[in-house]
This record gives structure tokens, sequence and C-alpha cells, in this order.
């Protein structure tokens, strides 16, 4: 691998000419830097040798002001040069990892979190722009002035010169030291970082499970363990090479300690001039001060070259290549095809499949048997380990990527939708018109909906289409597909999730859209086979029969038990007494061993209304007022210790003026001797080790300090975040929520840590100069406070350009964390859809807004410090004028003349160290006030306390409910569930089935209305205390990173292994997951991603059922799964129904809730109708057209 600066200007490409353009400029700027030293050895040396006249003074201030003008004007230009090349490249290097990624096999993304490639696409990345916009730059300017006062010193005498070199040696060595131990600890540094991000992405992302299972940040380990993990890292970085900074920053400022001896010594033997003791003691020590700036290019570096080694990690992923067109026919063939994910366990085993040109074949086989694999082949998100996968007789290797991808259209099991419109969605990957894609969802049976809408096709659907039911995600997806065109589509079980009206509808869409075209299908519902012209049976990795379905039905055992089991399934219903018959009865017998063994540990009665496994409830959090918000922000002992450590730093360092006016005040009066130089020189040495040890301990204890403030805050966050209401996570975006998290807080961070110290220690020793000047001649000393005081005008129009700029920015940022991310999680079908790299517009566009933003930011800035700096540098000249003409007056002396213009050499960097630093801190409290928006976000209201119910009897009155202010869900909902009775809810998609679950368990609180459970009004209470007795199984299962045994345990923490195991067998999950290598305790991967959808459920299940709450919310839990996984899943339902409890279920499949107690048809906003089946079916109404329709599809 290329060095990672060699990567970093190799990935600038066309931009290096800003770069090389920039390099000039801080080169003569360098150079420029240099010229108020000469200007001052020159009046030096004069008045040394007496001849010092109006005529040198002027000539003088005219040298060094010119110099001033054009060091900082090059200084300025060099300064938007380099950000200009800077962002544009990080927009570059952006661009070409998420093109890359649209062409690596999703294997190799698959052994990455979301947050992991979030974290090198937004925070690795960003760390180039310190190489590119400041450390080139900043480097050349700080060595070209250096080396040309060297060559100059030289030009004086050599031997002096050389040994000024002294303290850049030591210096660099300390700094070699430090840089092997950063190399050791970075590594580890920057895996903490990743799993920190990583696990703040899945905290954000699994919100509803986490308030479901009252998983607060203090009770959620993962989230803690990896803010704790990164901020020891940290501490141990800052203790391992804190001293090592903080001594190179002393030791390059200690030449004085060197040439005062060693000047001293040559001045009394006669070998050199007073002048040139003076310059070397002064000038020869002070020009190296320029170097100790590439002490923080140093110490950044090593983040710099993390950053790009992350994204070259990336970026040397295999990816797919161009190839030839796609081919006119498209037939498929997989011929002895192998395949394995992991390079170990092989998942396909020599499969030899064909299908014909515009014919219609449906895979089925059990969980596992590589029905997806096959599929994930044919659209070549992987490549197969030998054997041939073929379209229209081309191996698929060999078709352009993107063209191959343009010629198949894929509907994914798991539908993926954009935070943008519905119009952006359906046409996704496609410039259609407006009625192209009307068309297109008009055949998907979802143009009514999306037309009912306030702003119809223009509606914003929230992240990840958050605000549609499943059924309306699913049709969009549908009609995305229809819209595509393509000659070969794949269909992942695409209309799971639809009602049984629509769902004869959409089957009739499916088959219109299939006519001509090449056509897999992943049948889960076997009820779709039989309009398939063939099936192909998948058993253990290869194929075990292909033909129509009587003769796959007479030739294939396990099909021909598959289809008995679908079958089943469609008898079976759930209910008190109904599940029963149905479920496998060996299954039943140990169901109430867990659920006593669930209850003992409580104490709980068996009153229905009490959920014995309720775990304990996080207690109510102090209200975010001012004295909250204060805490959160407080700074603690080792910071305060820091800060008060710089400026006894500051004031040491101050010092040194005070010792080199004595030394001046001997060499003019003639009466220095060597005895009297060595005195001032142990009061150098002095100085230096006290300042060694006391900036050394406070750069170690500020480092530590700024780690456990960034601690304290996401973990504050964190269970803030935890107790924000879910409706706040459907308004906003969650990037809001994971910038404050990440980006928010290490800004604050690094902003308090680095700049809150030096700030007070230059204030400070503004106010030490300004009085010491004042008090040398009171004149020059009201110059000196007049440059100082034009800190207060600059930083009102900095601050007014950060306001300006830097709150868009940070707005543009979290946008831009929510793009991403969503773009990161659905890349699988934006490559199917042609957009998975840079032809993903929205993508682009957010990136480009950021660096565009982020530039022009940066632009703002630089020339008003570029101005102000030169304003602030003239003050030199002017001093060198109006003193000069007092000494040569006489009344002014001429140690006092002299100290007093080569204070500025120094006063110049305080100044400009106050208002860059100043600065910063305007981007500090727009970081603050990020944070401060979470912190000040309303919280669930209502008691902590237990629910007082009596029962479990559940009541929705006259509610009213919308997502988004217009777009009311319910008006006047009434819906009644008894206690100890199973109530199911039907209706069309999107009707509200789940929105009725969501109110019941408080995720969301209704705009008007009551919600009752066992006689309780749940507003006065929290959701933490009505969730306590429900538990809760969604069709949108979320499984954490985490092994198995603990996301199962997260539903009652004190749960013991043995019940965890007995829950998963309840659940039929104990099989798969010994099967697992290494069972129980197996990571499962980011969302539960290295399990079936089936597993998944069957884990979810296991939590309720360990849970063992009184009541239980289902939500379609049998949706997308294949016949064996549903056959199981159903088992589980009856398992987890076993005892009594009251249960409301939501369904598209009518046939298992016949057995309900009672069936609310939902519509318009409320209960249409409600009963038990056969009396809704007797009424005629809506319940009976669907039950109808539910008949023709079985």
């Amino acid at each position: 691998m290329n060095s990672p600066i060699r990567l970093i200007l190799k990935w600038a490409g066309p931009d290096r000419k800003y770069l090389i353009a920039a390099v000039v400029f801080a080169f003569v700027s360098g150079l420029m830097a240099m010229v108020p030293y000469y200007g001052v050895y020159e009046i030096m040396k004069a008045a040394y040798e007496g001849t010092c006249t109006w005529e040198v003074i002027t000539s003088n201030a005219l040298v060094v002001a010119v110099g001033v003008c054009i060091q900082y004007a090059c200084f300025g230009c060099a300064g938007a040069l380099s950000h200009k090349g800077a962002y544009n490249t990080l927009f570059r290097v952006r661009c070409r990892v998420v093109d890359h990624l649209a062409h690596a096999p999703l294997g190799q993304l698959d052994e990455r979190s979301t947050g992991s490639i979030k974290t090198v696409l937004s925070d690795d990345i960003e760390k180039l722009e310190l190489f590119l916009a400041h450390n080139i730059t900043e480097a050349i300017m700080y060595l070209t002035g250096p080396v040309a006062a060297f060559i100059f010193l030289c030009s004086v005498n050599v031997p002096l010169a050389l040994a000024t070199l002294v303290p850049f040696a030591a210096a660099f060595v300390v700094m070699g030291v430090i840089f092997k131990r950063m190399a050791g600890v970075m590594p580890r540094a920057s895996a903490a970082l990743s799993r920190m991000n990583a696990v703040m992405v899945e905290y954000v992302r699994g919100m509803r499970v986490i308030k479901a299972l009252n998983m607060g940040s203090k009770s959620f380990r993962r989230f803690q363990s990896a803010v704790d993990e990164e901020h020891a890292v940290w501490c141990d970085i800052a203790r391992k090479t804190g001293p090592g900074f903080a001594a190179f920053v002393i030791i390059i400022e200690c030449g004085m300690l060197v040439m005062v001896p060693l000047g001293g010594f040559l001045f009394s033997t006669g070998a050199i001039s007073g002048s040139t003791f003076l310059l070397f003691a002064f000038v020869g020590s002070l020009y190296l001060t320029e170097i100790r700036l590439l002490q923080e290019i140093g110490s950044k570096y090593a983040q710099v070259k993390s950053g790009a080694i992350k994204a070259q990690e990336l970026l040397d992923l295999p990816a797919f290549a161009g190839g030839a067109p796609f081919p006119a026919k498209s037939d498929v063939r997989l011929e002895n095809v192998r395949f394995s994910y992991d390079g170990t366990r092989e998942v396909l085993h020599g499969v030899n499949l064909a299908v014909q040109q515009g014919e219609r074949l449906a895979v089925v086989g059990p969980s596992g048997a590589g029905k997806t694999t096959i599929v994930e082949l044919v659209s070549r998100f992987y490549d197969a380990t030998e054997g041939t996968v073929r379209i229209g007789g081309v191996d698929v290797r060999d078709l352009d990527y993107d063209d191959l991808l343009a010629h198949v259209a894929v509907v994914f099991q798991k539908t993926f939708l954009t935070s943008g419109s519905i119009l952006e969605n359906i046409r996704m990957g496609k410039r259609a018109t407006l009625d192209e894609v009307r068309e297109a969802a008009r055949q998907a049976r979802i143009d009514d909906f999306i037309m009912g809408l306030p702003r119809d096709y223009d509606t914003e659907i929230g992240t990840l289409g958050e605000r549609l039911s499943g059924g309306q995600r699913q049709r969009i997806a549908i009609a995305r597909a229809i819209l595509k065109d393509a000659p070969v589509l794949i269909l992942d079980e695409a209309t799971s999730a639809a009602d049984p009206e629509n769902q004869v509808q959409i089957d009739e869409a499916i088959a219109n859209l299939c006519a001509g075209r090449t056509v897999v299908i992943v049948a889960h519902r076997l009820g779709v086979v039989r309009t398939c012209d063939r099936v192909a049976v998948v058993e253990d990795g290869g194929i075990s029969a292909v033909g129509t379905h009587d003769e796959v039905l007479a030739a294939c055992p396990y099909y021909r038990k598959a289809w008995a089991d679908y079958e089943r399934t469609r008898r079976i219903t759930f209910g008190f007494g109904a599940a029963a018959a149905e479920a496998e009865p060996r299954q039943r017998a140990a169901s109430d061993s867990v659920h006593r063994a669930a209850a003992q540990p409580q104490g709980a009665s068996s009153a229905p209304a009490q959920a014995p496994s309720s775990p304990t409830l996080d207690p109510a959090p102090a209200p975010a007022s001012a004295s909250a918000s204060t805490s959160v922000f407080a700074k603690n002992r080792d910071f305060s210790v820091s800060v008060a450590c710089t400026v006894i730093e500051g004031l040491l360092s101050g010092c040194n003026f005070g010792l080199i006016f004595l030394v001046m005040q001997q060499v003019f009066s003639g009466a220095a001797d060597f005895g009297t130089l060595l005195g001032f020189t142990g009061a150098l040495a002095l100085v230096f080790v006290l300042r060694l040890l006391i900036y050394g301990y406070g750069y170690v204890r500020g480092q530590i300090g700024g780690a456990q403030v960034s601690r304290n805050l996401r973990q504050y966050l964190g269970d803030k975040i935890k107790r924000i209401p879910l409706a706040r996570f459907t308004e906003r975006s969650s990037g809001d929520y994971l910038n404050a998290l990440t980006a928010n807080v290490n800004d604050y961070e690094q902003i308090l840590t680095h700049r809150t110290g030096s700030v007070v220690k230059d204030i400070t020793l503004a106010v030490m100069l300004t009085g010491f000047v004042c008090w040398l001649y009171l004149p020059a000393g009201a110059v000196v406070a007049l440059s100082f005081a034009l800190i207060v005008p600059a930083m009102a129009l900095s601050w007014h350009q950060v306001r300006r700029y830097g709150t868009r920015k940070s707005d543009i940022c979290a946008a831009n964390t929510s793009r991403t991310v969503e773009h990161v999680t659905g890349m699988q079908t934006l490559r199917a859809y042609g957009i998975g790299g840079v032809k993903n517009e929205a993508i682009v566009d957010s990136m480009r807004e950021y660096s565009d933003v982020s530039f022009w930011y940066e632009a703002a800035l630089i020339p008003l410090g570029a101005v102000m700096s030169i304003i602030v540098g003239l003050c030199q000249p002017l001093l060198f004028l109006m003193c000069g003409a007092a000494y040569l007056d006489g009344a002014l002396g001429a140690v006092p003349y002299l100290l007093i213009i080569m204070l500025p050499l120094f006063m110049n960097k305080v100044w400009n160290s106050i208002f860059v630093n100043l600065t910063a801190y305007k981007n500090l409290m727009i970081a603050k006030r990020r944070i401060q928006a979470v912190v000040d976000e309303p919280e669930e209201a209502g008691s902590f306390d237990a629910l007082p119910a009596t029962g479990s009897r559940i009541e929705l009155a006259d509610v009213g409910f919308a997502y988004c202010k217009g777009e009311p869900v319910f008006e006047g909902l009434r819906l009644t569930c008894e206690d100890g009775k199973l109530t199911a809810l039907v209706g069309d998609s999107g009707c509200g089935k789940s929105t009725a679950l969501n109110l019941i368990a408080q995720y969301y609180r209704p705009a008007r209305g009551t919600v009752r459970i066992g006689g309780a009004d749940t507003a006065a209470y929290a959701p933490e205390s009505v969730l306590a007795g429900v538990s809760v199984v969604d069709q949108n299962v979320f499984l954490f990173d985490d092994s198995v045994m603990d996301n199962i345990r997260y539903a009652r923490p004190g749960a013991t292994d043995d019940e965890v195991r007995e829950a998963c067998r309840l659940a039929n999950a104990d099989g798969f997951v010994r099967a697992l290598p290494e069972g129980y305790a197996s990571r499962i991967g980011e969302n539960g991603g290295r399990l079936s959808g089936g597993e998944r459920q069957r884990l979810s299940i296991a939590r309720a059922i360990l849970r063992d709450a009184p009541i239980v919310l289902l939500d379609e839990a049998t949706a997308s799964l294949d016949i064996e996984n549903e056959l199981a899943v159903k088992e589980a339902i009856a398992n987890l129904l076993a005892k009594r409890k009251t249960v409301v279920m939501v369904a598209h499949t009518l046939a298992i809730v016949r057995g309900a107690d009672s069936i609310a048809v939902v519509g318009d906003g409320r209960v249409l109708e409600q009963g038990t089946h056969d009396e809704l079916v007797a009424a005629g109404g809506k319940y009976a057209r669907m039950w109808a329709a539910d008949r023709e599809l079985a």
C-alpha cells in the first residue's frame, strides 16, 4: 500500500493545482515571517554600535511593514486555495468510495456494519481535510521561515547557528518517540471509535425495541461499554503520548537556555560582539518557536494516516468491472454453481438450473437451503465460487455490471425506501414522467392512497419510509419494479404485507408485469407456485426437483411435506383453545415451567394485571431544565487543573522576557560577565523545568478531562434519547440524534480541551505584556493595548460569519449523516436500481452540499483573519517609528526601546492565537446548541409508578392521531379489547392497524381521546410503566449485534441461562441456535443480519415468552416467512399464548384469526365493524369481502 501522504495527494487529482498554488503562497508567507526578525536585528545592531539614525529606523520599519502585508496576504491566499483543494478532494474521495462500494460484492460489505462504513465516509475521510487544508501549507510556512532564519544566522556565526538547533534536535527525538507510541495505539483507537459509531447507529435505529424492553442507556450495556472503551483508549493515549507532546512544545522554546550561557561565554571572551550575542539570545531562540506549531501537525498526523488507511481499505475491496452489454436474450442458467459466503462453509453445491426466456419459475425450499443465494448470484450481488451463472448465454461476470443491473429488476422481501418523496422512490433510477409513475402505482394498487395524501406524490415519507405501513411500502417497491420494466424480474416474497383484497389485485398486476419476462420468484407462500410455469426445490444447497407443481408434488418428498404443512398453516387459527388443536403438543407441555420460572424472581402475584417478569423501571429523569442542562456540560476537575496549569505555564514563559531584559541591560551597560550570565541561565533553567513539569501534567489532565466530558455527554444523551417520545423520531431525522452523539460531542470536547486553556493563557499573557510595555514606555503600552483591543471588533465580525455559515454547516452535516446512513443501509436496493454509487443523485448532492458549505465557511473567515493580522502586524513598524523617535530624543533608553520592538514578534502570535481560539469557541457554541437541542427535547410524560390497572382490558376511546400534521390516521377511533381475550385487527394495508398497537404500547400518544388499560388512563403514566406489562412482537424485528443469549435476555435481565434456553425452545428457536458456531454465545450481526427472517422472528417471540407479560401485541408476526418458518413461528406463537392473556393481533392472513374472540375491521380512521368471524362473515360487510378474497388466494 502507498504511504498515506502519497495516497492523499493521489486522490487530490485535478485539485492538486490548488494545493500547489497554496504551497507557493505558503512558502512566500514563511519567508516573509522572518522579515521582522531581520528588521529588529538591524536596529539592535545599529543601537549597540551607536549608528542608529532615523533613516535606519524608517527604512527597517518600511521593510517590516511590506513584509507583514505580503506575509499575511499570502497566508490568506494559501488558506483559501488549500481549503478549496481539500474540500474538492474530500468530495471526490467520498464519491469514489461510494461508487466503489456499489460495485463491491455484498459479502465484502456484510462484514462491515452500517456504523463502521458511515464512520469512514463521514469521520475518517473528514480527517484528510487536516492534511490537505492545513498540514501541507502550515508545514511549509513553519519550516520555510526558520530555515531562512537559520541560513541568515549562519551568515553571522556558524557555530552559534548550529547551537540553535540543539532544542530542535531534542524536540524531534521526543517527537519520534511519540510517533512510535502513537503507531502502537492508533489502530486500537480507530477500532474503538468505529465500534462506538456502529453501536450508536444501532442504538438510535433500535429505539423502538429499547423502549419496549425498558433498555435505557444505563442498562444498555453495549452502548455504555462502547463509550467507555473509546474513553479508556483515549485516556491511555493521553497518558502515553501527552507528556511527550508537552515536552516537545517546551523544549522547542528553550533556545534561550542554550544561547545565554554559550553566547555569553563567547561575548565575555570577545569572540563575538554584543549585538551578535543579543541576536542569538533573542532572535536565535525565538525563531524556532515557529516550529512549535508542527507539534499540532504531528499530533494529528496519526489521525490523518488512520483516515487514509480506512478509506483505502474500502477502495481495496474487490469490485465488479465493466464488460459486455446485456444480451438480447434473457434466459437464466446456473451451471454447476458452488458458492460460499465466508470461504469455508459451502452454501450451494453444484447447482444446475435453467430458466427459459419468458418463463416464470418458483424457487422453494427450507430456510437456509440457498434460495436467496441463487437469486443473489443471478443479480450478481455475489459471484459464484465455482461454476457459471449465465444470462442470454453470457457469463454474468463478463457483462458490464451497471448494464446488468439496469436489466434486472428485484423486489426484495425487506423493502427499502429513501427519506425522499413517494415520487422519487417510485422512479428510483429512472427518469420517468409523473404519468408513467402514476400508471405503475395504479398497477401496484397504491395510486388512490397516494392521491389522498395532502401533497400526493410529493409527500415526504420519512427515514426509510417510516411514515408508511408495511403494505404501503411494499406496494411502492412493486410500483418501482413495474416502472423499471426490466427483462429479468426477481421477486422475493414481494406481497407478504398486503391485505387480502389488495393481494388479489397486486397478484394480477404482477401477472401482467411478468408477461414476456424471465421471472424468478422466491416463494414463501406456496400458493404462489400455482401461478408459475415450473417449480424448483432447493434442499441442502442443491436442486432436488424441477418441474410443474403436480410433477414436483409427485416426485419430491420435501415438497409434498411442505405442501401439506402449507395446507395445515391455512387451517391454523389463533385463539385460546383454538391454537391448541393445531400447534405441536410437544411444545406445549413445558410452557408452564418457563412462566413459573419467570415469575419467581420477581415475586409477582398471579393476578392477570401483573407482569410477573416485569423489569425494574428506570427512574424518572430530572427535567431538562436550565440546571439539568448546566450539569450535562459541567467541567470536571481534570479540566480545571489543565486550564490552571496552562495559565501558570504561560506566565512562566512570560518571565523569560524579564530575564532577557536583564541580560540586555548587562550587555548595553558593559557590565556583563560570564558569572552573572550563568546566574541568569540558572533562572532560565528553573523556569524551563517548572514549565516542563506543569505543562506536561496539565496537558495530560486536560486530555483525560476532555475524554471524560465526551463520555459524560454521550452517556447523558444516550439516556436522554431513550426518553424522547418515539413520535419525535418520525417528525425529525434520526441523523440529528446521531450527529449530536458523534460529531457535535467531538467538536465540543475538542474545542473545549484544546482551546479553553490557550484562550485563558493568551489573554493573561496579553494583559501581562501590555502592563510590561506600559512600564517600559506608556505610549508604546497604549499601542499594544490598542492592538489587543482590536480582538473585539475582529471577533464580532468572525462570530457573525460563524453564525452565518457555521450553523448552516452543522445542519447540513446532520442531514448528510442521515443520508449516508440511509445510503449504506439500502445499498442492495440502490444498486439493484442502478443508483448504488455516484448515480445516486441524493447522496452525491448531499456530499457536495456539505463540501461546498464547509469551503464557504472557511472562505468567509480566512480573509478576515488575514486582514486583521495585517493590521495588528503593522503595529510593530509603528512602534519602530514612535519609540524610535523617543529613543533618538533621549526620552527612551536603548534597552527598553529594543525590547519594545522585539515583543511584537511574540505578541502577534498571542493575538493570532486568541483570534483563532475564540473563533473556534463560536463553533463550540454551535455544537453545544445542537447538543442542547437534544437535551431540551420533550420527554415522555407521566409517572414511572406501576400502572394501577385492574385486569388487562384495553380501551381506546374517541382517539385522534396523526404522524404528520394534516395527515390523520384516526379520527374518533373506538376499540375495546377484552381482558384475557384475543382481539384481531384487520383491514387494508395502511389503515392504521399497526398504529393502534403503537398507541396501546404508548410508543405514540393520541392527539385526543384516551387509551385505558385495566381501567387506568395511560396518559398519566410514562410509556415504560405501560410497557412493563406488555410484550411486543413486531413485523419488523430488530436485533442487536450481540449474542443470541443477550438479545433474548434483554426482555428480562435477571433471567438465568436455562430460562433463556427454555424460552427459545418454546419459540422453536433452540434447534437453529444450537447449530450456530458458538450456540447461544454466537453474535448475530447488525440487526441479526446473520439469521434468516424466520429465525429472527422466532428470537423475537422468545423474548416475548421470557418476558411473560399479561398483554401481548402481535404485529403481523408471520409475514414474509417460508413455509417451514411460518409453521415454526405459528407454533411458537401458540406457545406464547399457552396462558390466557389479553392479546391484540394484527393480521393480513385472515385464516389465522378466525378463531379470535373478537375481530375489529379498521378503516377510514375508525373501527368499521367488530365481532366474531362468523358474525362478520354473516354481516356481508368489509370483512366478508376480505374473507372471500382470502379464500380466492388460498
